[in-house]
C-alpha cells in the first residue's frame, strides 16, 4: 500500500521561504462557453427535507448573471 502523498499549500511554501502562487483567475484567461443551467428535484434517498429544493437555491443566489459577468454565455433551461 502507498504512502498518502502530502500535499503542500501556498502559506507552507511561504513559511519554508519558497514563494507565493495565487489561485486567482483573470476574467480575460476563461474561454467563453456556452452554458445551459438545468433544475432538477431529486430528494431519492435522502433523509432531509427540502434537499429537492437546491435548483431554486442556485436561481437565488444568482449564478446566472455571475457567470454573465464572467463574460459567457448562459440559458437557463429550467426546471425539467
Amino acid at each position: 500500500m502507498s504512502k498518502p502523498r502530502k500535499i503542500s499549500n501556498s502559506v507552507n511554501r511561504a513559511e519554508r521561504g519558497g514563494a507565493r502562487r495565487s489561485s486567482a483567475v483573470s476574467v480575460e484567461s476563461i474561454a467563453r462557453r456556452k452554458i445551459r443551467i438545468l433544475g432538477v428535484p431529486l430528494d431519492l434517498g435522502q433523509s432531509r427535507r427540502g434537499v429537492d429544493m437546491g435548483q431554486s437555491a442556485v436561481r437565488v443566489a444568482g449564478l446566472q448573471a455571475r457567470l454573465e459577468a464572467l463574460g459567457q454565455q448562459v440559458q437557463d433551461g429550467g426546471i425539467i
